[in-house]
This record gives C-alpha cells, sequence and structure tokens, in this order.
C-alpha cells in the first residue's frame, strides 16, 4: 500500500512539473525592481550627456552609432530629431541645466527646416522630412515648443508654435462616418495630395493640439479632439492593419493632457474603454520585457531585449495612462498596477544603459556611455524615448503624492462569480464522484473495502482544507517565484487547456482519486487569485463543489456522469482561453 502511494505521488509530481514546466516556459519569472528618483536622475543625466557629446557643430545629432565597429551609420530623421528636443525640454523643466545648450542648438537647426507658406494672409510653417512637410515631425516640433514655453515661461516662438499648429490642423479631414484622419505629410507648398497616415503621426497631432488647448485655452484648439479619438479608437486598428492594436504612447500623453484644460474633457465610454486596453497591452510589453534574460534557454523563449526606443515608450504610456486614471474615475483600481509597471519599466532602462564604466570596454567610450545599445548600435531616439520615460516618473510620482499617496488595488482577474465558477469546474465534481465510485467498486471486489458499503468525500474534505491552507499564501508563493498575477493567470490559463483537453477525449478514470483532486491547474489558479485577493472566492468555489459532488455521488448515475465530465471539461477549456486573455491584457 505504502509502494503504491509513493508511486502514484512520484507520477503525480511528475505531471505537476511537466504541466508547470511547460507554463513556466511561457510564464518567465519577471526580474525587474523598484527604482528611486536619484538613480532615474543619473540615468536621465548620463542620457543627457550622451546627446550633448554627440551633437554636431551644426545642431544635429548623431544619428545612429555601432559601438562594437565605431561607424557612424548615417541617416537622419527629423521627426526623430524633433522628439529628441521634446525630450530635452522635459528635462529642462525638472531642473537639468546641461539640456539647455544641446536643447537650443537642435531648436536652431530645426528652424532651418521648417517651410513656411501663407493661406489667408496667415502663415502657415511645417517641419521638412526629406522630400515633404511632416505632420508628425511638425506635431513634435510643436510640442518640443511648448515644453519649453512651460519650462522657462518664454513666449518669442509663440507665433511660431501658432503657424505650425495651423499646419496640424490643415492635416484634419473628416470622413463620412465622423471621425477625422490625420494625413501624414504634405508637399512643399503645404499641399496634402494623398489622405495617407501615419503611424503615430494621429497621435501625435492629437497632443499637440491638446497641448495648445491647455496652453492657449481661448484659441479652440481642442475642438476636433473627439473626432480624431474617434478615428484612433474605433477605425485605425482594422484599417491600418494594428490588430488587436498597437501600443500608442502619443496618446497616452494627449488623453492625460486633456485632464489638464481649463474644461476638461469628459471621455466616451468607447474612449475610456481602449484606454484600458491600451494599458493591458502596453503592461503585458512590459511583463514580456522584464522576463528577458538574455542568455541560456532564457534566449531561446524570449529572444533579445528590445531597443531602448522601445522600452522607453513603454515608459512613456505607462505614465501618461497613470496621469490619465488618477484624474478619471472611469479607471478606479488601475493606478497602482500601472504604477508598478512604470516602476519595472524604469529598472530595466537603468540596469540597460550603459554607464561611464561599462563603457570602457569599447573603441569609442564618450560615443556609448549613457546610451542604451541593441545588437552593439545605438540610435539618437533610444536616448530620447528612454530619457522622457524616466522624467515622466518624477511628474507621475508627484501627481501620486499629491493626491494623497493611497491607491486603490488592482484587479487582474475576473469576476468572483467566475473566479467561484473556475474552481468548481477545474476540480470538476462529477469526474471526482465517477473516479471515487470507480475505485470503491474495485476495492469491494479485492476485499479492500466491505461489500455493500458506500463511497465517502473524506478524501475531498482533507484536500480542501490543505488546498486552503497553500492558497492563502499566495502572495508569498508567487513572490518567490518573481511572478505577478497576470502572469500567474496565464500560467493557469495553459495548464487549464491541458488538463481539459484528455478530460474530453478519454472516458477513462484514473488510478487513484489523488489525481482527481489534486489538480496542478487549480492550485496554480488558486494561488494567482489568492495574491490578487480574491481567496474567497475559491474557498466558496471549493464549498460549491463538495455540497454539488455530495448531491451527485448519492443521486446521479454514472452514464449522466460521463456527460458531465465532459461538459464541465468544456466549459473550463472556454474559461481557461478566457484566463490566458485576462492575463494578457490585465494591468
Amino acid at each position: 500500500m505504502i509502494l503504491r502511494h509513493r508511486r502514484v505521488l512520484l507520477i503525480w509530481l511528475i505531471g505537476l512539473l511537466v504541466l508547470g514546466g511547460t507554463a513556466r516556459a511561457i510564464a518567465l519569472p519577471q526580474v525587474c525592481s523598484s527604482t528611486t528618483q536619484n538613480a532615474r536622475d543619473t540615468a536621465v543625466s548620463q542620457a543627457i550627456s550622451w546627446l550633448s557629446v554627440n551633437q554636431n557643430s551644426d545642431g544635429t545629432f548623431l544619428y545612429r552609432y555601432d559601438a562594437e565597429h565605431d561607424a557612424d551609420l548615417g541617416g537622419y530623421n527629423w521627426v526623430r530629431h524633433a522628439g529628441t528636443i521634446f525630450a530635452l525640454e522635459q528635462a529642462r523643466g525638472q531642473g537639468f541645466d546641461a539640456a539647455i545648450a544641446s536643447s537650443e542648438a537642435a531648436v536652431e537647426v530645426a528652424f532651418k527646416h521648417v517651410n513656411r507658406t501663407s493661406a489667408e494672409d496667415v502663415e502657415v510653417a511645417g517641419l521638412i522630412d526629406g522630400a515633404s512637410i511632416s505632420t508628425g515631425g511638425t506635431a513634435l516640433f510643436v510640442l518640443a515648443l511648448m515644453e519649453r514655453r512651460d519650462g522657462t515661461g518664454l513666449t518669442e516662438f509663440d507665433e511660431d508654435i501658432r503657424a505650425m499648429l495651423r499646419f496640424l490642423e490643415s492635416s484634419l479631414k473628416a470622413r463620412g462616418d465622423g471621425s477625422m484622419i490625420v494625413r501624414a505629410d504634405a508637399n512643399l507648398n503645404g499641399e496634402f495630395t494623398s489622405d495617407s497616415v501615419g503611424l503615430f503621426a494621429t497621435s501625435q497631432t492629437l497632443f499637440a493640439l491638446a497641448r495648445a488647448e491647455r496652453v492657449f485655452p481661448s484659441e479652440g484648439w481642442g475642438d476636433h479632439s473627439h473626432q480624431i479619438l474617434e478615428y484612433l479608437t474605433t477605425y485605425k486598428a482594422n484599417e491600418e492593419g494594428f490588430v488587436p492594436d498597437m501600443p500608442d504612447h502619443w496618446a497616452a500623453y494627449a488623453m492625460s493632457e486633456m485632464t489638464s484644460w481649463a474644461q476638461p474633457i469628459t471621455f466616451t465610454d468607447t474612449e475610456i474603454a481602449w484606454a484600458k486596453k491600451q494599458m493591458g497591452i502596453t503592461s503585458i510589453m512590459v511583463r514580456y520585457e522584464s522576463q528577458i534574460s538574455g542568455s541560456g534557454v532564457n534566449h531561446l523563449l524570449r529572444g533579445h531585449a528590445a531597443i531602448g526606443a522601445a522600452t522607453g515608450t513603454h515608459g512613456e504610456a505607462l505614465a501618461g495612462w497613470t496621469r490619465l486614471a488618477l484624474e478619471n474615475d472611469g479607471f478606479t483600481g488601475s493606478v497602482s498596477a500601472l504604477s508598478e509597471q512604470l516602476d519595472c519599466n524604469n529598472s530595466l532602462l537603468i540596469k540597460r544603459q550603459v554607464s561611464p564604466v561599462g563603457s570602457q570596454t569599447y573603441l569609442q567610450p564618450s560615443r556609448v556611455a549613457g546610451a542604451w545599445l541593441s545588437g552593439g548600435v545605438t540610435q539618437v531616439d533610444d536616448q530620447q524615448h528612454a530619457m522622457s520615460a524616466l522624467l515622466q516618473a518624477n511628474i507621475v510620482n508627484d501627481r501620486i503624492a499629491q493626491s494623497g499617496g493611497e491607491l486603490p488595488r488592482r484587479e487582474s482577474v475576473p469576476s468572483s462569480l467566475l473566479v467561484a465558477l473556475l474552481t468548481i469546474l477545474l476540480l470538476n465534481p462529477p469526474r471526482l464522484v465517477r473516479t471515487l465510485r470507480h475505485l470503491h467498486a474495485s476495492q469491494s471486489v479485492h476485499g479492500l473495502v466491505r461489500r455493500g458499503s458506500q463511497p465517502t468525500l473524506g478524501y475531498l474534505y482533507r484536500f480542501a482544507i490543505l488546498f486552503t491552507l497553500v492558497i492563502l499564501n499566495g502572495s508569498r508563493v508567487l513572490g518567490w517565484l518573481d511572478t505577478n498575477v497576470p502572469t500567474a493567470l496565464i500560467a493557469a490559463g495553459i495548464v487549464g487547456i491541458l488538463a481539459a483537453l484528455p478530460t474530453l477525449a478519454y472516458q477513462s478514470t484514473a488510478p487513484s482519486l489523488f489525481f482527481v483532486v489534486a489538480r496542478p491547474e487549480l492550485l496554480i489558479f488558486g494561488l494567482a487569485v489568492s495574491a490578487d485577493g480574491r481567496w474567497w472566492s475559491v474557498i466558496g468555489g471549493l464549498v460549491v463543489a463538495t455540497l454539488w459532488s455530495r448531491y451527485l455521488l448519492k443521486r446521479v448515475s454514472d452514464t449522466s456522469l460521463v456527460w458531465a465530465t465532459r461538459t464541465c471539461a468544456a466549459v473550463s477549456l472556454a474559461l481557461s482561453i478566457m484566463l490566458i486573455v485576462n492575463g494578457v491584457f490585465a494591468i
């Protein structure tokens, strides 16, 4: 008997390792930590130093550089040049005086690439990139100048700002569905000959007009915000080929900016729902990025770390969505998770930045110190976006402090009712009762129990008590595994699918009740849910499952139980898929 129990336990452990290993390969541990303002400011200072040292005499920047071969890879992009000025002005606004000279030189050369035309005796201006006037580049240059205005109080460029805002307004085109697109570029006469749109031009323009509404509140620059947002939130993904959607950090800036208007905007339900989806998309990207170590098996499962610009935009997005959540009741409960993800992302940026000491291993240390490398290459927007993300964290933390510092608890799991239902289905009482009857009949035949006796649920009761004790320590277990709740939900969903498929395919019963009650998918799900504070829903599900098992044991035939077992497995399969989706889009 002892040998048999050992064999059962060994088989169960092997099964748990296979299922858990499969889930772990997808839901890897996170490698991120908290940051301090001092650490963030140091990283920002080093990024500013890189931009200053690697700025050419004409005000342009070293655009793309191969650090391993000390090679200037050439090329230039004036949209990114404008974005870099924006980041430098963000730094100036937070007291980083080292950014001033670099920004002023970059502004001066940018104005040399501004095209000016007249329309109805009013000047219209836009930033040239290549052979056309770029809407996105113009929006970023306007934003940089307004950021400079906010930080210094200087109004010397106000008329230039208005001229470029007029160009942005001319890029708007109303559609028959009521929404409004932003055309990506115009010819050098300021004429839009195509309705083509840009990857980020829509949200960049929305952000510029939203900020102009705050800076010049009586001039109506934000009048078309809902129409642009309608295209962005309802049509862009399908029409531009981004399904389910692309993460959009400029939209996060824009929507958070709208909350600071003299008359704050009231977002529609669609706009709020889209923002929540964006929060989830950005969060899963940060979780994925935090699981990358770049070595061994991890490299096969996760690949290379993202470039600095990508990781930076994740941080900018999270900062924008956090500010929006702080100001809008439609996002109650999201602030805590968003700020945690922002801090995680910033810890990745700080860890991956090349320090002055680390730069000494390269051929040209001055061209590497303070940079973010990917495959040995850095580009100017790596420093731009990473620096902006780190700076935005300071603003977010100040806003949180101003709001009292209390953050609502995040809710990553589904509703309490669904938690209880999935607990019942993962345990699958019909399968439990079928197995119990089969084993009891077999033991009666072999004389292990008295003939005519009735099977009991004592095994289930003992398991329920032990399981409850385990899940009450869910937070500790997930902390030990370096896993957060959304990641654990994904793992539970994966194991739930793998466990449901055999139940659907085969009618045979398990050789031991241990296999039926000690379900790996139920264990992982219980740990994830209890770590999120829903342990009472799991316990409630266990109680209902126990009562249902008692009823089935006394009143339902084996034939009916076969179909009931498969029905439970089918529904749990569907809900396990839902768990994965919920975990992916959770904040």
